[in-house]
């Protein structure tokens, strides 16, 4: 006979604080309980787990959870077999890696604060061909999986390769122990039969976040970087905080997980929260206002760049000491590419979220009207909606890519196709 299936408590750790457990029962279901201590003093991980005492059970937990990691599950099998956990599901996953997560989770089977409390970082120095061998093994090794397991984190999500590094002391290295990382490396797509090519992906990236920073957009921190002839594009983690030589783990969470949803569903077409919803839970941001505009002038941005990957996994809110608010925006990247290689149709791009009160998302179908409309979902005036679309179109009008500092790692003439399709979409509004 097999052994009989026991009940597993995976504690969960806020800067030192224990805050919880997540359970997993004999059965398999899952459930998770904020602890005594921090419901009377802590504040709520997410906006859909409210502070209370009895458990949440079932898919109610799981959606948080869940979307702590990967998206792909060769990529989460491919995880669990190299640090040989129980099963790729995720308990088992988080179980085995949890210590680094997206926002400021650590999850262990210990139960000692004391081992989780903020220390200064302690790394291993790479050098750029270490960093190149990383990247170039990122197939085999996701998430950048070297032979330190025990090291290994999952502060990652999402379906590109990628992994994180930290950066110290102007030293790039792989962090040890709980030390978290700083910076997210990614590499180029890879081009898939019957796909987009989108090898072009971190020349793409790059100048559409600095691009969307001249334009008035809360972007995180973008350069480019060549680590032994491997061209990547390095993301500042904004979740990551540094002060008095110790870095801090921000909580934060995606808009699936702030309101319920597996990462199956962060399209909007699939079944994903809507602008309205992510407008719901920016209602109640310490920064309510400027959320607000931001969410819609992101809209009308991503209209304009034909940026159609703005899911509920690319909305993100942090949590502060007074409340919670819109973290940067990331992720952002241009169809143009594409669509100068005659790889994808004008009329057959979709946006990731619909604009309009009749849900249109395909971006010929889409106007000014379409955009006044939603600009009520997010609880704006008409008037305050057309002066920030106004003000969109004068940021192309200037030509304000002109203003941006160029690395030298940079391929202009992606920033030629993607400024020729924001020009044509200008005219559109």
């Amino acid at each position: 006979m097999g052994r009989k299936a026991q009940t597993v408590n995976l504690n969960i750790f806020l800067q030192g604080y224990h805050i919880g457990k997540y359970v997993k029962g004999p059965d398999g279901s899952t459930s998770f309980t904020y602890t005594q201590e921090w419901v009377n003093g802590g504040f709520a991980i997410s906006q859909s787990l409210p502070l209370l005492t009895t458990p949440y059970k079932g898919e109610k937990a799981r959606t948080y959870f869940e979307n702590l990691l990967p998206d792909l599950s060769e990529v989460r099998e491919s995880i669990a077999a190299k640090v040989n956990a129980n099963s790729s599901e995720h308990f088992d996953l988080l179980m085995a890696i949890g210590h680094d997560c997206i926002g400021a989770l650590v999850f262990s089977e210990q139960i000692d604060t004391k081992l989780f409390k903020d220390k200064p970082p302690e790394g291993q120095d790479l050098t750029n061909k270490d960093i190149g061998n990383i990247i170039r093994n990122l197939k085999s090794q996701p998430l950048g999986m070297g032979s330190e397991l025990e090291d290994f984190r999952i502060s990652l999500a999402g379906v590109q390769e990628k992994t994180a590094l930290l950066f110290w002391k102007n030293k790039w290295q792989r962090p040890i122990g709980l030390t978290p990382t700083t910076h997210i490396i990614k590499p180029p797509m890879k081009f898939e039969t019957g796909g987009l090519d989108m090898r072009t992906s971190v020349h793409n990236e790059y100048f559409c976040m600095k691009l969307c920073k001249e334009m008035g957009l809360n972007i995180a921190d973008v350069d480019l970087e060549n680590f032994d002839n491997e061209l990547v594009l390095v993301v500042k983690r904004f979740d990551r905080i540094i002060k008095d030589g110790i870095i801090y783990r921000r909580a934060q969470e995606d808009m699936c997980q702030a309101l319920g949803y597996f990462s199956s569903k962060k399209y909007q077409a699939d079944g994903s929260p809507s602008v309205k919803d992510f407008a719901s839970i920016l209602q109640t941001s310490v920064n309510r206002q400027e959320d607000l505009e931001l969410l819609f002038k992101s809209l009308v941005t991503f209209y304009l760049l034909g940026a159609i990957d703005g899911h509920a996994k690319n909305y993100s809110i942090e949590y502060v000491q007074e409340g919670h608010r819109l973290t940067q925006l990331y992720d952002i990247l241009s169809i143009f590419p594409a669509l100068d290689k005659k790889q994808i149709s004008v009329g057959k791009y979709k946006m990731a979220l619909s604009i309009g009160k009749s849900n249109h998302y395909k971006v010929k179908d889409i106007g000014r009207r379409h955009f006044l409309e939603t600009a009520k979902q997010c609880f704006l005036s008409e008037d305050r909606a057309n002066e920030i679309i106004d003000n969109l179109l004068e940021t192309i009008n200037n030509e304000v890519w002109n203003n941006i500092n160029y690395s030298d790692l940079f391929d202009k003439s992606i920033k030629d196709k993607i400024v020729e399709g924001l020009k044509t979409m200008s005219k559109k509004l």
